[in-house]
């Protein structure tokens, strides 16, 4: 992870090389602004086993996991609070690899007991326990986006609209190699509706 970090700083350094003191303050001021914007968002990930299901690219027959789509969209929105769960909860920088169940009344516990009061929900499935997440999902806004395969599980849409959320989707597996820019879309969505 240093590595990345000193990496990415070189080439930062290389890039504001050729422009004025000016340009470089206004492009800071965006990154700044930028962060600011979402230091308030909390983005919960599901990373339970499910998310280990494969999005081809049909043009040159590449694939990749739903979970890496996923990880590699979240590098674009820096700042943000991003929280993966599956059997636990916690904060994280990047989404571990998927496994375990689908607890999501355990994940909006962890989310309130941080004082988080609005979220956006990325999961491809049903919780655990549909009752029990009900319950714990009270006092808190969700906002849904399901990344799983057709038919949407109609938990998901009660749920968003129960809390005074939105739900919207996006069948990762049929986006090929636009997996990723139609699913960071529509987090941007949320996130400036």
């Amino acid at each position: 992870m240093n590595e990345d970090i000193i990496k990415k700083s070189k080439d930062l350094l290389e890039s504001t090389k050729s422009t004025s003191l000016s340009e470089r303050i206004n492009s800071l001021k965006t990154k700044i602004a930028v962060m600011s914007h979402n230091k308030n968002t909390c983005l919960l990930c599901d990373t339970s086993g499910s998310m280990n299901s494969f999005v081809v690219n049909s043009e040159d027959n590449i694939s990749k996991r739903a979970i890496d789509v996923l990880d590699n969209v979240l590098k674009n929105f820096v700042g943000a609070n991003i929280y993966s769960f599956n059997t636990t909860c916690k904060k994280v920088d990047s989404l571990p690899a998927p496994g375990g169940g689908t607890d999501l009344a355990g994940a909006f516990c962890t989310i309130k007991s941080d004082s988080i009061k609005e979220l956006i929900l990325l999961t491809d499935g049903q919780p655990d326990d549909e009752h029990a997440a009900l319950k714990a999902a009270q006092k808190l806004k969700i906002n849904i986006i399901y990344i799983g395969p057709a038919p949407t599980p109609q938990f998901l849409i009660k749920l968003a609209k129960i809390t005074g959320g939105k739900f919207d989707s996006v069948e990762l597996l049929l986006q090929g190699k636009n997996a990723d820019s139609v699913l960071e879309n529509k987090i941007r969505g949320f996130l400036n509706a």
